[in-house]
C-alpha cells in the first residue's frame, strides 16, 4: 500500500487494471522500498550499538577507541552476548588499533560498520548499519562539487559539518589543521576528496562516525561464521583471554597512576 501511494502520480486512478506488481519494474520497486524500510529499523539498532559501545570510552579519550579491556567488561559481567570478539577476528576487521600493546582498543567505526554486524549476509546483498561518514562526505562533495579543494575550504566547511557525535560549528584543531595541509604539500597545494590520506583526516575529525582506513592489499573482512569456517577457530575470545586483558589494564592503570 505505502508503494501504490507513493506512485500515485504516475499509475491513472481511472484505470481498472490493477497494474501493480505485474511486471518486472514494479516488482524491483517493490523489493527495493521493503529493504530501505528494515535498513531503516536496522540502523535505529545501530545507533543503539553505537552509543553502547561509546559508553565503555574513557573519560580522558574522544578518538573513537574503547580499551579492549573495557569493550570485554559487559559480557564478562553477564549483561550481555555481544562484544566478545576475539582480538584476532577484531584485527582482520581492522577493528583492533594495536599500536599500543599495553593499551589495545576497539576502533569504534570499524567496528560498526563491520561484516560481523550486519543483520543478514549473502553472496548478493547485505543488510548492514549505514555507513554515517558516507552522509558527510555527501554533503562535503556537494558544496565542493569538484575532487580537489583548498586545505582552507575544506576546513571551514568541515568545522561547519555536525554528526551525530560532533556539535556544529566549531574550531578545528591545530592538529586537524596541519593534517589537510601535510596532504596539500604532497598534491600541489590541494586536497583530493577521494585518497587514503583524506579518508584518515575524516576519521580524526569524525572518530565516531568515520572509519580509520583498511591497509590496502588486506584480506576481505569475513563474517564471524566464515571465519570459524576459514580458520578453523572461534571468532569470539575465550574467558581467559579476557580475563588476561583486563588484568593487564589494571597493571597499567596502577603503573599510571604511582
Amino acid at each position: 500500500e505505502t508503494v501504490k501511494y507513493q506512485d500515485r502520480g504516475v499509475h491513472s486512478p481511472f484505470s481498472g487494471e490493477q497494474q501493480y506488481f505485474r511486471d518486472f519494474p514494479s516488482m524491483v520497486h517493490l523489493a527495493e522500498q521493503f529493504v530501505d524500510g528494515i535498513g531503516t529499523f536496522q540502523d535505529i539498532e545501530c545507533k543503539e550499538f553505537k552509543h553502547r559501545l561509546m559508553e565503555l570510552e574513557g573519560q580522558d579519550r574522544n578518538d573513537g577507541r574503547v580499551l579492549l579491556s573495557n569493550f570485554y567488561r559487559t559480557y564478562m559481567a553477564g549483561g550481555s552476548s555481544a562484544f566478545s570478539e576475539s582480538p584476532e577476528f577484531l584485527k582482520h576487521l581492522g577493528a583492533l588499533d594495536d599500536s599500543d600493546p599495553r593499551r589495545p582498543s576497539v576502533i569504534v567505526p570499524n567496528f560498526i560498520y563491520s561484516r560481523s554486524n550486519c543483520l543478514a549476509t549473502s553472496g548478493f546483498h547485505s543488510l548492514c548499519c549505514i555507513d554515517e561518514c558516507n552522509v558527510l562526505m555527501e554533503t562535503l562533495e556537494r558544496r565542493i562539487a569538484h575532487p580537489v579543494a583548498q586545505p582552507s575550504l575544506v576546513a571551514e566547511l568541515v568545522a561547519a559539518l555536525p554528526s551525530d557525535t560532533i556539535a556544529a560549528p566549531r574550531n578545528l584543531s591545530g592538529s586537524l589543521r596541519r593534517k589537510l595541509d601535510k596532504i596539500a604539500e604532497q598534491h600541489s597545494g590541494l586536497v583530493p576528496l577521494h585518497g587514503r590520506m583524506f579518508a584518515q583526516f575524516m576519521h580524526h575529525a569524525f572518530p565516531n562516525e568515520c572509519p580509520n582506513p583498511r591497509a590496502s592489499g588486506t584480506e576481505a573482512p569475513m563474517t564471524g561464521r566464515e571465519w570459524q569456517k576459514t580458520k578453523q577457530t572461534s571468532h569470539l575470545a575465550s574467558q581467559e583471554v579476557m580475563q588476561q586483558l583486563a588484568d593487564l589494564a589494571k597493571e597499567h592503570a596502577e603503573a599510571e597512576g604511582q
